[in-house]
């Protein structure tokens, strides 16, 4: 089931979207109109200048910055729809059959903290094996968060696995669904 449908009768009204690769669902929950606020954060522009396109008035608000461990800049490898850190232990890319395409770009980096909107009813991230960095700076504390953190299709398990589960059970959430790659915690 997708995110979206799953949430859609919890009264969710403020999304922060990190990584947010194909619009589809987004602009499920964008159209609908029940919202209040949606913040997306995105290190690749061409994916940002997309999204400006669409999500045009309304109260959204989109930050085109990458999320890791410290602020600055570091180097994404591009592979078609997906960007990921260089130096992350690993990421799903790897698991899926892909070759890097060679295209390796330097992009803005922070740490979410530094972005983090004031209030976040349901937080999103596929950021392709670094998102572990959004959990661990986040004030925040979302009634639901929707992680990806493995693949029931490849072997691939989120690098940061431990310190996720760790982080989630200090914080009182509990599994709600686990997908194909997404892990989706609600808060007790």
């Amino acid at each position: 089931m997708e995110l979206f449908e799953l949430v859609k009768d919890m009264g969710l009204r403020n999304l922060v979207e990190v990584g947010i690769g194909s619009l589809s669902q987004l602009k499920t929950f964008y159209d609908s109109g029940e919202y209040d606020k949606i913040t997306l954060i995105e290190v690749l522009p061409s994916v940002v200048d997309e999204a400006k396109k669409y999500f045009v008035g309304g109260n959204v608000e989109i930050i085109n910055s990458g999320v890791a461990d410290e602020s600055g800049e570091l180097d994404f490898y591009i592979d078609g729809d997906c960007t990921h850190i260089v130096n992350l232990p690993s990421s799903p890319v790897h698991f899926h059959g892909r070759e890097y395409s060679g295209v390796k770009l330097k992009l803005p980096v922070v740490r979410f903290s530094e972005i983090e909107p004031e209030k976040i009813d349901l937080l999103a991230v596929d950021i392709e094996g670094a998102e572990w960095f959004v959990l661990k700076y986040m004030k925040n504390r979302p009634l639901i968060i929707s992680l990806e953190t493995h693949s029931s299709v490849t072997e691939y398990i989120n690098p940061y696995a431990d310190n996720i589960e760790k982080w989630m059970a200090e914080n009182g959430y509990v599994v709600m669904q686990k997908g194909v790659s997404d892990t989706i915690y609600k808060k007790t």
